[in-house]
């Protein structure tokens, strides 16, 4: 009797160990479906629900959709996001996901609701009205057990967009475009890393500021007044409230639009929020802007002024900015006017797309770079051959690789390790006495807050 339940026991092992080995076969076919999650203390193996991949053949099956990834991005993902599930395991403060064939467990912080009593405008032949924005979370939080790692997506509820970064490898989610399953319009999500995209063609045009001819206000003058200033209201968190325009091009090139933005105001607040500076944009209303027609950007930086002047004034706006979709025929990538002090200065647009031939890609990173950048000259911030005795760009070497901060010019694209970085100059940091935009904006910043 004892011999046959030892060969009980030996079949019994077999068959376990075919049932495991036949699992782990399958569970390697199917590569990037399968993650470890680890919640409630314990380790499950589960589908990853966040998204689906979609292929290229797929897509074109699809029959009709927009696909707009830079052919400078050499490797990535197509995804379709699940945002509900996404943010209900974000909302639990732990999560695992595979990106780009990387697991990685992450420690999320409690959303943050970005979007609470925001409002779009609408105008259409009727006239002008107001509607709530649709709810939009950002999310901070880091990758378990990697101190110096970052986390931050923004979440709403057709789009998953963010990053991660791990030292200087960063893997990023952004709009990819968009296709249409079972006749509903769907978000493309694009992954990828930043060492799988290359930094090729010549920098795009510098010339990117415009001077108001009937300023009375020099625009180097204002500093003169911020002396009298106390230093506590420099170096406090001052919020600037933002019109935040898109036009039909913009449109067309993200399905969603408001999340778009939002998920870039988050890295652009990262720039403008260090303490040297302690600025918090708050982009109080959204404006699709369906008439703009002007492509060379100084016209169109006018043409957008002129349109909505009176509607930044209701709105009780500090500053407007236009997300373009538009291919600005001028070669810059953005414009705004120059800090005087007054508020019919306090407008800049910026190209979202692909600038072909140049060292802009129209990126993730890359927008949120132009965006602070025109910004910038919105506070007075300037480039590095600036005859202000401290508003001037900064450059320095990192790993035999040279950075540049947010205003120096002419655009030289974003490495993983060189290129245009997300910080001003600064005497804290990278800059000195004379580069120091840091301080420009420190400066400036109470002056737009007023400006409403």
């Amino acid at each position: 009797m004892e011999i046959k339940n030892h060969k009980k026991v030996a079949l019994v092992m077999l068959a376990t160990l075919c049932f495991f080995t036949g699992l782990a076969t399958a569970s390697s076919d199917l590569k990037m479906d399968s993650v470890q999650y680890v919640g409630n203390e314990s380790i499950d193996v589960l589908f990853n629900q966040y998204y689906e991949e979609i292929s290229l053949d797929e897509l074109g099956k699809s029959g009709v959709y927009r696909l707009n990834v830079p052919n400078t991005i050499t490797k990535y993902d197509l995804l379709l996001m699940n945002p509900e599930l996404f943010k209900k395991d974000a909302d639990l403060g732990k999560m695992t996901i595979q990106l780009i064939g990387q697991n990685f467990e992450l420690q999320l912080e409690p959303g943050i609701w970005v979007s609470k009593g925001d409002k779009e405008i609408i105008k259409n032949e009727t006239g002008i009205y107001e509607i709530d924005m649709p709810e939009v979370y950002n999310y901070y939080g880091s990758v378990v057990g990697i101190p110096e790692s970052k986390v931050r997506f923004t979440v709403s509820d057709d789009a998953v967009l963010g990053w991660i970064e791990v030292k200087d490898v960063k893997y990023i989610i952004s709009q990819a475009g968009w296709m249409e399953e079972n006749g509903e319009k769907k978000v493309l999500h694009v992954v990828y890393r930043n060492t799988d995209k290359v930094i090729s063609g010549v920098p795009p045009a510098s010339d990117d500021v415009a001077y108001e001819s009937n300023n009375t206000v020099d625009v180097y003058s204002k500093s003169e007044t911020f002396k009298t200033q106390s230093p506590s209201s420099i170096l406090s968190t001052t919020t600037v409230t933002l019109l935040s325009a898109y036009d039909t091009e913009f449109k067309n090139e993200f399905a969603s639009p408001g999340t778009e933005i939002y998920n870039m105001m988050a890295d652009v607040n990262s720039a403008y929020g260090v303490s040297d500076i302690g600025v918090n944009f708050d982009a109080d209303y959204y404006y699709y802007d369906s008439d703009l027609s002007s492509t060379r950007s100084d016209l169109l930086l006018g043409e957008f002024r002129s349109e909505n002047s009176a509607l930044r004034d209701s709105a009780n706006c500090d500053l407007a900015f236009l997300f373009s979709g538009k291919c600005f025929s001028d070669s810059a990538i953005g414009r705004s006017y120059v800090y005087s002090g007054l508020s019919n200065a306090a407008y800049g647009v910026a190209q979202m797309v692909d600038e072909p031939g140049t060292t802009y890609d129209g990126t993730f990173d890359d927008r949120c770079s132009v965006v602070s950048h025109e910004l910038g000259h919105n506070f007075g911030a300037d480039r590095q051959d600036s005859s202000h005795a401290y508003a001037k760009a900064y450059s320095w070497s990192y790993l035999g690789f040279t950075r540049y901060s947010i205003m120096y010019t002419p655009y030289k694209g974003i490495g993983s390790i060189g290129g245009m970085q997300l910080e001003f100059s600064s005497d804290t940091n990278h800059g000195d006495a004379t580069h120091d935009n840091a301080r420009r904006i420190s400066e400036t910043k109470s002056t737009i807050a007023n400006f409403q």
